[in-house]
């Protein structure tokens, strides 16, 4: 078939390398045939077939790279037509650099975005980075997403500022009219699922009674359910969560900003999935300002994201069935762990359901 005389678009040679690519049996010369004349027609194609034939090359003739194909990998406008693909798998330091140097070294223009890099690499304009936030921030994470936010919405969603969609709720905790009344704290953990923080445990009162915050420092909110709260500390780790009903009351502390839903357009349990998307978890990432444990999420930032989600509450819940189902296997699951943990330890120690003290953590518990 490689002697035979093939048309335009190399259907005959494309073929051949499907082939070999799923796993047929080759030598490693033919290979290295099929693979650099598959590159020789990948650097001059038509841009949809550029895109097939960058995928073939990523899929079957990679590794080890052949020289042509090492050269190939230099042409910018290859780059998200399987270039990128297959300078990321390969992960081989020099040819990265070698590439991000031709890159450079082209003529630039205002923005060159080239996606399919691992790491993401964007060339922007330096007199465009002062402008890009208010605190004028240098912060490569925080401007390559914003290059690329809202570049994808599905075909019919609505897209919205998160603070066009959501309230702040900042409802003040009630300690004076019955100082004896005990509350629940809450905290969220990485997972998203909220936790109520112990008492007793670490820097923790005995007790969670209105008298300890009457006579202690600091302002306590109620959140209640239905409502999103997130960690202004630890957001850019997971921390967000929608409340359920069995925390509805619990108190936050000013680091957990709360939000109620007031956009009748959008189900709560579809905003629950939403910041537990890859997309979501990147934003966060970005408008993450600080160093270390000084590390902040402003509201400003969280208020501004744009939020993408089907008209159709329907269509919503389809969605997220799966995540629905799936949440409550993982949590009966746990459940079910957690029982047979006790029922195997008590015939070692015959000492019942009885817990031992939890380990300190104080690392989703900050004031």
């Amino acid at each position: 078939m490689l002697e035979r005389h093939d048309d335009a678009f190399c259907t005959g040679l494309r073929l051949i390398g499907r082939c070999i690519a799923n796993g047929a049996k080759v030598s490693p010369q033919l290979r290295e045939d099929v693979g650099d004349r598959l590159v020789a027609f990948w650097v001059h194609a038509p841009s949809r077939s550029r895109e097939r034939v960058g995928r073939l090359l990523a899929d079957g003739f990679w590794d080890p790279p052949s020289p042509a194909l090492t050269e190939a990998l230099h042409h910018h406008w290859l780059m998200n037509d399987g270039a990128g693909d297959i300078i990321s798998r390969l992960s081989d330091h020099d040819l990265t650099l070698s590439v991000l140097r031709s890159l450079l070294g082209r003529a630039p223009s205002s923005l060159m975005i080239y996606h399919s890099l691992q790491p993401d690499c964007a060339s922007l304009a330096f007199d465009q980075l002062g402008d890009a936030h208010s605190s004028h921030r240098l912060d490569p994470k925080y401007h390559l997403f914003k290059l690329e936010a809202g570049s994808r919405v599905p075909t019919g969603w609505r897209r919205e500022r998160l603070g066009d969609v959501l309230t702040r709720r900042e409802d003040l905790a009630d300690f004076a009219s019955d100082t004896d009344r005990l509350f629940t704290v809450m905290t969220i953990a990485q997972t998203g699922d909220i936790r109520p923080r112990e008492p007793g445990k670490g820097r923790n009162p005995p007790e969670w009674r209105a008298s300890y915050f009457e006579e202690s420092p600091g302002t306590w909110y109620a959140a209640h359910s239905g409502d999103v709260v997130f960690s202004s500390i630890d957001l850019w780790k997971g921390c967000i969560a929608l409340v359920p009903d069995r925390f509805d009351g619990a108190l936050v502390t000013k680091e957990f900003p709360i939000y109620r839903v007031r956009d009748g357009r959008l189900l709560p349990e579809f905003l629950q999935a939403l910041p537990r998307s890859r997309y979501y978890q990147r934003a966060f990432r970005a408008i993450t300002t600080g160093h270390s444990n000084r590390r902040r999420t402003q509201v400003p930032d969280f208020e501004d994201l744009q939020v993408a989600f089907p008209p159709s509450p329907e269509e919503q819940r389809r969605l997220i069935e799966g995540i629905a189902t799936s949440r409550a296997q993982h949590q009966a699951a746990a459940t079910a762990l957690h029982a047979s943990l006790w029922e195997f330890s008590h015939v070692i120690d015959g000492r019942g359901e009885e817990e031992l003290p939890q380990i300190d953590d104080r690392s989703n518990d900050k004031d």
